[in-house]
């Protein structure tokens, strides 16, 4: 059930050591109704109950990384470019 909560810990354990420690890093319960129950933690992201979020600044941009949920679990990580003509 918590499969993607340890995607979501190996990828930021892989960014940090690149990029250092995040300048943001949230654990966020909407609904703490599965808090107690950690073996649920993965269902609580499912429903939206539970949200965690990393960003790291670069010097060209912003890095984030998310796991969140609303009836399944979505796992991204963006890369943000700084300045005027920048793509994202």
């Amino acid at each position: 059930l918590n499969e993607f909560i340890g995607y979501y810990t190996a990828l930021k354990e892989a960014l940090s050591a690149a990029y250092g420690k995040p300048e943001l890093d949230r654990v966020v319960w909407d609904n703490d109704l599965y808090h107690p129950l950690p073996e649920y933690w993965g269902v609580a992201v499912m429903i939206g109950h539970l949200r965690y979020h990393a960003a790291w600044e670069t010097a060209e941009g912003t890095l984030t990384l998310d796991l969140n949920g609303n009836q399944y679990s979505r796992l991204s990580v963006e890369y943000r470019v700084r300045g005027e003509n920048a793509e994202t």
